[in-house]
């Protein structure tokens, strides 16, 4: 009985051993197996473990390489002892085996309702190839708990075609579907950048080439040539010969190329082409950006997700920075100079929301601190600040690749608090002051809402402030509106959802990590949920996101509470 036991554990856990791999194979098409007869059985080609047993009697050489079937068979070790198999056919056979089961209604967890069609799916198959449906099935949306959802607005046999295509990555274009092919010009296409949208045009034409050759000329106008990088232009664009060879296509070549050569002319030369795609299904999304609190200089972020009321942890910055200057420009935010606790700063970083990670970017020519930053006709502006050893009132600009002017607000001379307002006209390149502001004003919030210039709080070089106004560039006049609840220096303003929110700062004693947010139509100021970190010369900016938080980041939230 003893022996019989024994026997039927060591079946039983052979049996686990082989669905371990089983299961890693379906995931990974890859299995790492110990090169024992019980194991090795289960590879596909029985060669394999002659091989081995060849090799182990003296007979022949271990490989460390081996191509073999379809795919692959690797051999790890020299002394014989693990194998990996590497099948290239994998993913393709387990995807038709899913678009079979799909087609049989098997295992199917989502019926897409669109007119009056219904097509069956998988939530993960559809969640795993498009970020429009990644975001509707994990996040907290309600059709996450759903078998059933209804979509708007789109033809019901393109729906079928791009369901199709996430199975097969096959899909037929035709007059029957062109508004597959429609989706190039529009706004709502999720890309990471233009380039993608480029090299789909190209990739569809030259499978095909001789008839599609034709179309080139009306493709390329419903890509956005002004946003990609002038290095893109130069290097792939202009030397691309389908491109060269259509005169459409070399007009609008070169009126990306003034885009990029004439930056000051952005506002003029303003068109459909140039406006970056922003996709309906994204929420704004309040990113607070390093900053200070007592004895101490931040690097981390943290990012407040209007639809829960959240604060979820993001990735930190490299630099840890106070008094920093934060932009959105497209899908990437900027921290802008700042203050690491032993000096100014001229280095600049954005932040990929995709990666939710931070790289470098060109560094400014001048150390600012307590700076101003915005951005305006896709270049980003820095003015102002201070260097270590005296104030600025110099201005410079950064293109990274709105019609509008530039103010600077109130600000500290290096002898007194200013009520001071100037307007810069990039066409002009010049500044020319406007109003004087009621108050006045040096480390005040500052932003824009429905055409309306507001600033919030600072210091007026006798106490915090909490009062507010707004400034009518019609008129060219300001008025007081409903003050703050709470007074706040250092602490930054910022536009989102038709509110206006303060972010952090300093109340006269201490730094803040409470948020409140302005209605206009009511002119009352409320509480929102607080930050994890009190925060003052915290840097804030919006980034229009369709899937947050990313996921390798933490989710954290903390509760609203009064002010």
């Amino acid at each position: 009985m003893e022996h019989m036991h024994r026997s039927f554990s060591s079946v039983r856990l052979s049996r686990r051993a082989e669905l371990r791999s089983s299961l890693t194979y379906e995931y990974a098409k890859h299995i790492p197996s110990a090169a024992t007869p019980p194991t090795v059985s289960e590879l596909p080609a029985m060669a394999v473990y002659s091989t081995l047993q060849r090799a182990r009697a003296g007979k022949d050489k271990v490989p460390e390489w081996s191509p073999m079937m379809e795919g692959g068979m690797q051999l790890l070790n020299r002394d014989g002892h693990s194998i990996s198999h590497n099948s290239k056919r994998h993913y393709h056979d387990s995807f038709v085996s899913m678009n079979r089961m799909r087609q049989r209604g098997l295992l199917c967890d989502i019926v897409l309702h669109v007119g009056t069609k219904e097509i069956k799916a998988h939530k993960v198959v559809l969640a795993s190839c498009s970020p429009y449906f990644h975001a509707m099935f994990t996040n907290e949306m309600s059709e996450s708990r759903q078998t059933h959802v209804t979509l708007h607005d789109i033809d019901p046999q393109a729906l079928e075609q791009l369901v199709q295509y996430a199975y097969t990555a096959e899909i037929v274009v035709g007059e029957g579907n062109v508004q597959v092919l429609d989706l190039i010009s529009s706004d709502n296409l999720n890309v990471p950048s233009e380039e993608e949208v480029y090299r789909a045009v190209l990739s569809w034409v030259k499978h095909d080439i001789d008839s599609r050759r034709q179309h080139v000329p009306r493709l390329m106008k419903c890509v956005r040539l002004p946003l990609l990088t002038r290095d893109f232009l130069m290097s792939n664009v202009d030397t691309e010969l389908l491109v060269r060879h259509h005169s459409e296509c070399k007009d609008l070549l070169i009126e990306a190329l003034k885009y990029h050569l004439m930056p000051e002319q952005r506002g003029v030369l303003s068109n459909s082409r140039t406006r970056p795609r922003r996709c309906e299904g994204a929420s704004p999304v309040l990113f607070a950006v390093g900053g200070g609190s007592l004895f101490a200089i931040h690097g981390d972020c943290e990012a407040y997700d209007t639809r829960t009321d959240r604060w979820h942890m993001v990735a930190s910055m490299s630099t840890r920075r106070a008094r920093v200057g934060v932009a959105a420009i497209g899908n990437k935010l900027y921290a802008v100079g700042g203050y690491d606790g032993t000096s100014d700063l001229a280095t600049v970083e954005s932040y990929d929301p995709v990666t939710n990670s931070w790289q470098p970017e060109v560094s400014m020519g001048t150390r600012r601190s307590c700076l101003g930053v915005a951005v305006l006709h896709g270049l980003l502006y820095a003015a102002g600040g201070y260097d270590g050893a005296s104030c600025l009132n110099s201005a410079e600009r950064f293109d990274p690749l709105t019609d509008g002017n530039l103010y600077a607000v109130g600000g500290y001379d290096s002898s007194s608090h200013l009520a001071t307002v100037e307007k810069y006209d990039p066409q002009a390149n010049a500044w020319s002051p406007i109003a004087n502001m009621l108050s006045r004003r040096s480390s005040a919030g500052v932003a824009v809402l429905e055409g309306m210039l507001y600033v919030a709080g600072g210091n007026d070089g006798t106490s915090c402030l909490n009062s507010v106004e707004r400034y009518n560039p019609k008129t060219n006049t300001w008025e007081s509106v409903a003050p703050m609840n709470i007074r706040r220096s250092t602490h930054d303003l910022v536009a989102m959802d038709g509110w206006l929110y303060a972010v952090g700062g300093n109340d006269g004693s201490s730094s803040l990590n409470s948020i409140e947010k302005y209605n206009p139509r009511t002119n009352k100021w409320v509480a929102a949920s607080c930050m994890f970190t009190r925060r003052s010369s915290v840097g804030v900016a919006i980034l229009e996101l369709l899937n947050f938080p990313p996921p390798s980041s933490p989710t954290l939230s903390v509760s609203s509470t009064s002010l």
